[in-house]
């Protein structure tokens, strides 16, 4: 009996032990900066790829993601190739999503 109560005993503070991990594992990092040149953007994946120091930097977007130029909120499809951005960021599990993005200099003419 004594040996089933430290068993069990045990087997409840491994599974609160792993539980904590899993809940530290999907926090919020504190926020981060990337700045680069959008390479890609992909609607349907909601991700941009920019290249930052010489490497390429996937970075995902949502609903909640503030995506902005010239002061003026724009969709992801205005983003374009070349464009520089500066992206405010937070890391959700093992995912980088953008809470702002920012178009710092484009590729397009003024209109």
């Amino acid at each position: 009996m004594i040996r089933r109560w430290k068993f069990l005993s045990s087997a409840v503070v491994l599974g609160a032990a792993l539980a904590g991990l899993l809940f530290a594992a999907e926090a919020t990092t504190d926020p981060q900066r990337s700045v680069g040149t959008l390479e890609a953007v992909d609607t349907q994946m909601q991700t941009v790829a920019i290249r930052t120091r010489g490497m390429l930097e996937k970075i995902a977007f949502d609903e909640a993601t503030e995506i902005v130029e010239n002061g003026k909120k724009v969709r992801p499809s205005k983003l374009e190739k070349g464009d520089r951005l500066r992206i405010d960021w937070t890391r959700r599990g093992a995912k980088i999503v953008a809470t702002r993005i920012e178009v710092v200099a484009t590729t397009s003419p003024a209109a």
